[in-house]
């Protein structure tokens, strides 16, 4: 406990600092000869306020330490220098234990203007540092680090000490070992009141390190650096909690990030005991538990849909965060996070709209408000979003409608459900990622081919319709939402037309047998094939009794239940929102439809 004064080797040989190497060896030969009989010798010099140590080794470590150049001057600053008798009065005091009286001679010693007046001060800070040891008191411990202050910072003391000590000293000490000496003085004490922390309590070093900015030997290696470690292992241990990896968060997880929050926080409280806590390494240290801290707050958030826990890890990251640029970012988070959660409250009633398929009160919902929070750029993309799904959905349930309605030969209602779906896709295209001038110009292009198209002809259809599909996919591709509303857009366009012109050529009697094949969302097929029709329209020379023309509607039949099985698959994906594995099965679909009005033909032709 506190070596620099009770290892001190003129304390321990019972020397004044004005003894030369002679009176050194002849002491220390005469410790160690009562030593080996048992005896211990008093001498002049012994203080009642610091019995000192007196063993082989610690004589022979004193010996030591006065004999080199580099070593004895620590001793010698470090001890009472007895110069006139105002010193001897005072030593003497402090032989009879009249610790005030001793105080009072420097005290008045010290007030004068003179470099002795500095000597007077050391003697001072000296005498308190050895009462110190034993005794607990911050009074004490105020004035001795005021007077290490001014006597340290004192060039004038330095000139002084350096001029005496070199007259004195027998050892050969260099002018720059003496430099040396007061460049790391400040270290040794650091080293003294980290070893009163240890006893009375942090304050004694943390009031140390507010008056002079070093740390010493003793309290990087036996106070900061098992801290730090501390620190460093449970920032480690944060990150790697992973509390998500199984979607819950468990009791156990809980007690566990408690505890490691809990051991940041007393560690961090210990360094501020200190006076450490704004130091560099320290500073470094604060990031790094801040950033773990930060990893755990975000995993709980992002993955786990908490909010209360992430938010209180946070704001005790921020209050960790040794620098500006970080507490910055963490301030950020957290104004990102409360407005997360605000928004939810807006986000979630429009989700559960869509869940419950309510798809035109969503799109309403999030028509209104979009243009209400215009100025939140993540509010507004996902207002856009859940406009972009509502548009599709209906969009696929109406077409899906007209569709049926088609497929029952109502094929006036049709057109009327096909043009309605046509204009209600246009109506929100801006909403959606297009090359809005390249859609046009397809829209424009294929209102005329509509307008020209072979309406008697299924294979020109189904030919022009497959070339116009193709061709959209290759200028606009086929992403999640937007590939499939176009190609619905398309498909209104192109069957609006058929459904409108079906009824007057059957009135005509121009078209002897039809059959849609529709699919749902992607692809409608038209093929012809004859189905019960009036045996008056029918063609000469073949009869429902050709067993080649029963061979093929019979193959057309099977294609038309492969067709059907896939768009069941399909209308189940597109129902759970499953848009990958429904665009997977378009080529099946594609392919299945190609070959139904294949064979479509080829039944018509075995008529």
């Amino acid at each position: 406990m506190a070596l620099l004064f009770k290892k001190n080797a003129y304390h321990v040989l019972g020397l004044d600092i004005g003894a030369s190497q002679r009176d050194i060896k002849k002491r220390a030969d005469e410790i160690i000869r009562f030593l080996k009989i048992d005896e211990e010798q008093e001498y002049e010099t012994d203080l009642p306020i610091l019995k000192a140590t007196r063993t082989e080794a610690s004589v022979k470590e004193a010996i030591q330490k006065l004999t080199s150049p580099f070593k004895k001057i620590k001793e010698y600053f470090f001890w009472f220098d007895i110069n006139d008798a105002d010193d001897k009065k005072a030593l003497g005091y402090i032989k009879d234990n009249k610790l005030k009286d001793a105080r009072d001679i420097w005290l008045e010693k010290g007030s004068k203007d003179s470099a002795s007046a500095l000597v007077a001060k050391k003697n001072l800070a000296v005498l308190i540092c050895l009462s110190l040891i034993e005794e607990d008191s911050q009074q004490k411990l105020t004035s001795s680090l005021r007077l290490w202050d001014e006597v340290i910072n004192s060039d004038r003391f330095w000139t002084h000490f350096t001029k005496i000590y070199e007259l004195n000293d027998d050892t050969g000490a260099s002018h720059s070992t003496i430099e040396e000496f007061r460049n790391n003085v400040v270290n040794d004490l650091s080293d003294f009141y980290t070893d009163l922390s240890r006893k009375h309590g942090s304050t004694y070093y943390s009031e140390f390190a507010k008056r002079f900015a070093a740390k010493g030997q003793r309290i990087q290696q036996d106070v900061l650096d098992p801290i730090y470690e501390v620190i460093n292992d449970t920032s480690e241990a944060l990150r790697s909690l992973n509390i998500s990896e199984d979607q819950i968060i468990s009791d156990n997880e809980v007690k566990d990030l408690k505890r490691l929050a809990t051991t940041l926080s007393e560690n961090f409280n210990k360094l501020k005991e200190l006076g450490l806590y704004d130091d560099s390494r320290s500073k470094t240290m604060r990031d790094k538990a801040a950033e773990a801290i930060r990893v755990v707050a975000l995993d709980l958030y992002n993955n786990l849909n908490e909010s209360a826990k992430p938010a209180a890890l946070l704001n005790m990251a921020v209050k960790l965060a040794g620098t500006g640029g970080l507490a910055s970012k963490l301030n950020g988070d957290i104004a990102q996070m409360r407005e997360n959660i605000s928004n939810e409250k807006i986000i979630i009633p429009i989700n559960n709209l869509i869940e419950a398929e309510k798809f035109e009160d969503a799109l309403q919902k999030s028509e209104s408000l979009a243009e209400k929070h215009s100025k939140s750029k993540d509010l507004l993309d996902f207002f856009h979003s859940r406009i972009r799904l509502c548009v599709t959905a209906i969009a696929m349930r109406d077409y899906t409608a007209a569709n049926k309605e088609f497929e029952n030969k109502h094929e006036e209602t049709a057109a009327q459900q096909f043009i309605s779906v046509r204009n209600f896709i246009q109506q929100y295209l801006q909403y959606f990622d297009y090359n809005h001038k390249g859609v046009q110009e397809f829209i424009e292009e294929l209102e005329t081919r509509v307008a020209n198209m072979d309406i008697t002809k299924a294979s020109q259809i189904d030919e022009y319709r497959n070339n116009a599909v193709n061709s959209f996919r290759e200028t606009f591709g086929d992403e999640q939402f937007e590939g499939t509303l176009l190609i619905i857009l398309m498909d209104c366009y192109i069957y609006a037309a058929v459904a409108e012109i079906i009824p007057k050529l059957r009135r005509k009697k121009m078209i002897k047998n039809v059959l849609w094949v529709i699919g749902i969302g992607v692809i409608i097929l038209i093929s012809a094939l004859s189905s019960g029709s009036d045996s008056s329209t029918s063609t000469g020379g073949s009869g429902s009794s050709n067993s080649a023309y029963n061979q093929c509607v019979a193959e057309y039949n099977s294609l038309k239940s492969q067709l059907s099985s896939v768009e069941a698959s399909m209308n189940s994906y597109n129902a759970a929102g499953d848009i990958d594995n429904y665009n997977a099965l378009v080529p099946q679909q594609n392919n299945l439809v190609r070959e139904g009005n294949a064979k479509a033909t080829e039944c018509n032709n075995l008529r």
